[in-house]
């Protein structure tokens, strides 16, 4: 992930609240997040399958002005199933090809890996994204 901090690009974590019910204060956020190359973490409630993740990333672009036609997102089935719906390149991290509606994004072993895609990609290295 630090490589991609190098290369420019902006890393923000996003989760679901139910995961960090219980668990997660806004210090232990704050100290998780200077903890890690993350800029930002955005947790949102959970409205629906798919629908959730959408809306954090709507959110993260309004938040942060991002581009999501140039925006990937990292992660397992359920939290790119709505790269499509927002124009993000899902980089799906499993065994499956990763589900977008968008024809975009690939479905790679592990964290490092999609990595290297994305910098493969932004250096036009890689094919369309």
């Amino acid at each position: 992930m630090q490589r991609l901090k190098e290369a420019g690009f902006m890393l923000i974590g996003l989760g679901r609240e139910e995961l960090f019910h219980g668990f997660a204060t806004p210090l232990s956020c704050r100290e998780f997040l200077s903890a890690t190359s993350l800029d930002d973490l955005i947790i949102s409630e959970r409205t629906g399958e798919g629908e959730g993740c959408s809306t954090i990333l709507i959110q993260a672009a309004a938040k942060w002005l991002l581009d999501l036609d140039r925006s990937f997102i990292i992660g397992g089935e359920e939290n790119i199933s709505a790269a499509g719906l927002t124009g993000c390149t899902p980089l799906k991290i499993g065994r499956r090809p990763a589900p977008a509606s968008n024809g975009k994004g690939d479905c790679l072993p592990n964290l490092a890996a999609a990595v290297e895609r994305i910098l493969k990609l932004a250096t036009g290295g890689g094919g369309p994204p």
